[in-house]
């Protein structure tokens, strides 16, 4: 006699391939959100040694680091949120 409680059809290997492919467009996504924080931050730095002198560039030395903060943070936030998506959509 066959078992009738798992009735549950098994993913196909296409199917497990595209979430692979999800995840690491996922990850991707969330290490060029890094990446851009970090241009910003060091950005920041690059215009504080060069213009050591001048108030105005230190003003926008710190909106970069602010900025840099931000995307870092929004990034994490924006992974986490779509890793959840992801598992909840091919939950089975």
């Amino acid at each position: 006699m066959s078992d009738t409680t798992n009735n549950k059809p098994q993913p196909l290997v296409r199917d497990l391939l595209a979430l692979d492919r999800t995840h690491l467009a996922n990850e991707r996504t969330a290490l060029s959100f890094m990446r851009t924080a970090l241009y910003m931050v060091v950005t920041g730095f690059a215009i504080i040694n060069f213009y050591p002198d001048k108030a105005s560039s230190h003003y926008t030395a710190y909106a970069l680091f602010a900025l840099g903060l931000v995307i870092f943070f929004l990034g994490i936030f924006r992974y986490f949120q779509m890793k959840a998506k992801i598992l909840d959509h091919y939950k089975e």
